[in-house]
């Protein structure tokens, strides 16, 4: 490969290689396993993307039997892969998880709902604002309530109320960002997108952000990546769930709030 002009990155899945350890393999644990195999292939791309001279473009994926789940799983998530090559792979993995599958189809069906009521906002994905948290250019709104904010939050995120007026957000935000581009999120996206385009790209502009973005999927997609959250002392897993119709759409269920399944 390398002779070929192409470097490559070998990742062990759980139970395999210099990860085999002395612990046999539990088959009852498979699905936990098969989610840590995507969350390493995942968070490769991001640890490869940010080596220097690697254009994150053309980062490929390919795995073999199992790794062809985790290949087909990682790559469908982010999208972020530019191609996937999957080898000697097959079975029915989503019909062991019919559940969780159909949580992940229904906050899909609403990110799409959420893309079209607001066509003219620009909608990221969460491994798009990892990489502009990585970069420090982001400047992240929460739009959320106080009690869902103290729950969990992401890093940095400055909590706003989704009725706050454009006069009054750029009043009290405008110092904050300059060079960065705006991202609003609340559990889903809608008071986000509300909020993101009441302001307006313009106003954005003319506080020196580069624009504004609303968070694909919110704060239910960003957790159901399991990317990290926080709250006042640190560190956290849980996510508030708004309510108990929204927090159906949450794929760990475990993790909800109790304030939420009320």
């Amino acid at each position: 490969i390398q002779q070929r002009g192409l470097n490559a990155v070998l990742l062990h899945l759980p139970y395999y290689g210099e990860r085999r350890g002395q612990k046999k393999r539990d088959n009852s644990e498979f699905l936990i396993t098969m989610r840590q195999g995507v969350a390493d292939a995942r968070r490769a791309f991001d640890a490869v993307a940010a080596l220097p001279g690697v254009d994150k473009t053309r980062i490929s994926l390919q795995g073999t039997s199992l790794g062809g789940f985790v290949a087909t799983s990682a790559a469908s998530l982010d999208g972020c892969y530019h191609q996937t090559f999957i080898m000697l792979a097959g079975g029915d993995l989503a019909g062991q998880s019919p559940v969780s599958a159909d949580r992940a189809t229904r906050l899909q069906t609403t990110i799409a709902d959420v893309a079209a009521r607001w066509p003219k906002q620009r909608h990221i994905t969460p491994q798009d604002l990892a990489h502009l948290m990585h970069d420090d250019a982001a400047m992240i709104f929460d739009v959320r309530g106080p009690e869902e904010y103290a729950v969990s939050h992401l890093a940095g995120a400055i909590r706003v109320d989704a009725g706050i007026t454009p006069a009054a957000f750029l009043s009290e935000n405008a110092s904050a960002l300059n060079g960065k581009l705006a991202v609003f999120y609340c559990s889903v996206g809608v008071r986000s997108s509300k909020l993101a385009e009441r302001v307006g790209d313009t106003a954005f502009k003319a506080a020196g952000a580069t624009g504004s973005a609303n968070l694909a999927g919110g704060i239910f997609a960003w957790h159901g990546q399991e990317r990290p959250l926080v709250d006042a002392k640190g560190a956290t897993s849980f996510v508030h769930g708004y309510d108990r119709t929204w927090s159906q759409l949450i794929k760990r269920q475990e993790l909800i709030s109790n304030d939420a399944k009320k």
